[in-house]
């Protein structure tokens, strides 16, 4: 997303806004997430904690960018998340 504000009544406020986002999810293990009618399910797992297996490790990571002011940011330019999930 990009936005630049033209001149309101005679009035440059000179605003810019940026924004960015990416996310990637990988299952270690081979599941799969589930989507239906729009909504994210949670993936069935194929070997689960609670029945002597190993359960689903994924990989995920995550990248966010957001500027509304000229001035400089004081928050971290990036987030990195790992999870995982015992099933």
């Amino acid at each position: 997303m990009k936005a630049d504000s033209s001149p309101i009544f005679g009035i440059n406020p000179d605003p810019t806004y940026d924004g960015w986002y990416v996310e990637a999810n990988w299952f270690l293990t081979g599941e799969s997430q589930t989507y239906q009618k729009g909504v994210i399910g949670r993936p069935k797992v194929k070997n689960p904690v609670f029945k002597g297996g190993y359960g689903a490790w994924q990989l995920a990571g995550r990248y966010d960018v957001l500027d509304l002011t000229t001035k400089p940011s004081t928050s971290p330019p990036a987030t990195c998340a790992a999870s995982r999930r015992l099933g």
